[in-house]
C-alpha cells in the first residue's frame, strides 16, 4: 500500500524553442541547437566560433563544453549579468571555512569584514584578476560599495567553475548585454540589440563598475548558435493533474502529497540558510522534513496551518524560506535533524579535503585548464588565483609544525 506520493517534477526537461527571424535559413547551412541530450558533444567545435544565447547556469555549462571542445572563441549572449564565482567559492561555502581567507582581500588593520561581504570580495578578485571586472553583476557592486542594494540578481543555480574566469582572461569567452533580435545567415552572424560592457578607468568606488553603454545594434560572428533561453516550466500544467491550485510552502500539496522541486518561479530575495544553493542538498533538506513528520503525523495539522499557500506555479523562494524557517522554528525535532544535516554535510566536505588539500587539486586543475585553452598548452598561461592563499596555508602549516608541544 502507498501512504504518500512525492512528486519529483523537477525543472530542466523541455527546452523552451524561441524562434528568431532568419533562424530557418541558418539552420540549413550552419548548426543551431538548444546544448541538450549530447547535442553539443556531436558537434564539432574545434576552431569554431560559438555563440551562446543565454546566460543561466546552463549556458554557462554549455559555454565550459565548448572552450574545453576546442571553440575559438564563445559569446555569451544574455539580457544581464550573471553572478559567476570560482571553484574556491563552493567549498568556502561547503565547509564554512570563508574566515581563512579574510587577510587575503582587506587592509592590514581593517574591521573584519562580514561573511558575505568576505565572498563578495573574493568574487570580485577573481573577475579584477580575469580582466572581467565590467562583467560583475550591479547588485555585488553595490554590496561592494556599501551602497543599499537595490539592483536583482539574475536568479540560476548557483555557478562556480574556474573555466569562465580562465577562459575570459585568455580572449577566449566575451559577454554581450542585450538580446538576439535576428540570424544572419549571409554575414554569418547573430544580430544583436545589446552592448559589450566596459569597465571603468577608477573602480575605487566599486570594483569596475562598467560604464553603462547605450543598446544598440551589433553583429556578433559565429559558426554555431547554441540557445539556453530556459526550459517549460512543469508547475504550469501540475495544478491541472493535481485538481488543486495552491501549495503549502515548502512542499505540500495536501497531507498526503507532496512536490520537490528546487526551482521557484520568480526571484528570491533569499538564500536558503541550509542549503547553500545546492539542489542535491535541497533535496536531502526535503527528505528530512518529510521523514520527521512521516514519524511524527500528529505534529502535522498544525505545522500546515503555519506555511505559505501560494498558488503551485506562483510560489516563489521567499515562499520556500518562509515555510523551512516556520517548521525550523516551531518544531525541535526538525530542528534537530537540519542541524544535524548541516553538520554531517560540513564534516563530509571537510573530511573530503582541507583547505590546503583543496588548493593543491584546484591549482592542478587550474594548470590543466590552462594547458587545454592556451594556443601553446601553457600550464601557466593565467596565474593561479589563490597562489598567496596557498602560500599562507604552507606557512601556518610550518609555523604549527615547528611549535613546541605543549606541556601535559
Amino acid at each position: 500500500a502507498t501512504d504518500h506520493v512525492l512528486l519529483c517534477t523537477g525543472a530542466l526537461q523541455k527546452p523552451r524553442d524561441v524562434k528568431f527571424e532568419g533562424e530557418a535559413a541558418w539552420a540549413r547551412s550552419r548548426p543551431v541547437v538548444h546544448g541538450v541530450s549530447g547535442e553539443v558533444d556531436a558537434l564539432e567545435l574545434a576552431g569554431k566560433r560559438v555563440c551562446i544565447l543565454g546566460f543561466g547556469a546552463f549556458a554557462i555549462e554549455n559555454a565550459r563544453e565548448a572552450l574545453l571542445a576546442g571553440a575559438k572563441k564563445v559569446t555569451i549572449v544574455g539580457r544581464n549579468l550573471t553572478q559567476m564565482g570560482p571553484k574556491l567559492l563552493h567549498y568556502l561555502n561547503s565547509t564554512d571555512e570563508s574566515g581563512r581567507i579574510k587577510q587575503l582581500f582587506q587592509e592590514p588593520q581593517a574591521p573584519e569584514p562580514e561573511a558575505a561581504l568576505r565572498k563578495v570580495r573574493l568574487m570580485e578578485h577573481a573577475y579584477a584578476q580575469a580582466g572581467a571586472s565590467a562583467l560583475l553583476p550591479t547588485h555585488l557592486k553595490q554590496l561592494l560599495r556599501g551602497d543599499k542594494v537595490t539592483a536583482k540578481p539574475t536568479i540560476t543555480i548557483p555557478v562556480n567553475t574556474d573555466v569562465f574566469f580562465i577562459a575570459h582572461a585568455l580572449g577566449l569567452l566575451e559577454v554581450v548585454v542585450g538580446e538576439a533580435r535576428r540570424f544572419d545567415n549571409a554575414a554569418g552572424a547573430v544580430v544583436v540589440n545589446g552592448h559589450r560592457p566596459v569597465a571603468d578607468a577608477d573602480t575605487s568606488a566599486g570594483a569596475g563598475a562598467d560604464a553603462t553603454a547605450a543598446n544598440a545594434e551589433l553583429q556578433v560572428d559565429c559558426d554555431v548558435v547554441i540557445k539556453c533561453l530556459g526550459f517549460e516550466r512543469p508547475d504550469d500544467k501540475l495544478a491541472d493533474k493535481v485538481g488543486r491550485a495552491n501549495i503549502m510552502s515548502p512542499f505540500w500539496l495536501s497531507p498526503k502529497v507532496l512536490v520537490m522541486k528546487a526551482e521557484r518561479s520568480t526571484d528570491p530575495s533569499k538564500l536558503v540558510p541550509f542549503t547553500n544553493g545546492s539542489v542535491v542538498v535541497i533535496a536531502q533538506l526535503y527528505m528530512e522534513i518529510f521523514l520527521h513528520f512521516r514519524a511524527h503525523p500528529a505534529e502535522l495539522p498544525a505545522a500546515l496551518a503555519l506555511l505559505p499557500r501560494p498558488t503551485i506555479a506562483g510560489e516563489s523562494m521567499d515562499d520556500f524560506v518562509a515555510g523551512v524557517v516556520a517548521l525550523n522554528t516551531h518544531f525541535p525535532g526538525v530542528t534537530r535533524r537540519l542541524d544535524a544535516l548541516r553538520t554531517r554535510l560540513i564534516r563530509q566536505f571537510k573530511t573530503k579535503y582541507t583547505l590546503e588539500q583543496f588548493l593543491a587539486k584546484n591549482r592542478a586543475d587550474w594548470e590543466r585548464t590552462c594547458a587545454t585553452l592556451s594556443p601553446d598548452g601553457n600550464p601557466a598561461a593565467v596565474p593561479y588565483l589563490w597562489a598567496g592563499l596557498q602560500q599562507q596555508q604552507r606557512a601556518l602549516k610550518e609555523k604549527e609544525a615547528a611549535a613546541p608541544a605543549a606541556a601535559p
